[in-house]
């Protein structure tokens, strides 16, 4: 379900995924694997690829951290905030007069 990879997104631990000291989805997983040229069935195509796409995200986040500076926090307002299964989804709105940089809208 995509509300359990969400949920494994957003209970990830930034500073150790900066870091490298992520647990890997799949310890046995290694740097070559083979990968089958068809499915029998979606599940078996989301096990075989969930893993790599997590392992994906968390080195794109190292690479973003290792670039350069991270942006500046730009101050927002809670506008509304309400739960969509086992998530809260908030929309905020940036507070009037604060500067954005291009930084944030790349």
């Amino acid at each position: 379900k995509i509300e359990d990879f969400h949920e494994t997104i957003l209970s990830w631990d930034l500073l150790e995924v900066i870091i490298g000291e992520c647990p890997r989805p799949d310890a046995s997983l290694g740097p070559r694997c083979s990968l089958p040229t068809s499915f029998s069935s979606i599940t078996e195509y989301w096990d075989t690829f969930q893993p790599l796409l997590y392992l994906e995200l968390a080195a794109g986040m190292q690479r973003r951290a290792q670039e350069g500076p991270l942006p500046t926090p730009v101050p927002m307002a809670l506008l509304e905030q309400k739960s969509l299964g086992n998530l809260t989804v908030v929309q905020f709105q940036v507070e009037s007069g604060t500067r954005m940089d291009e930084q944030f809208l790349q």
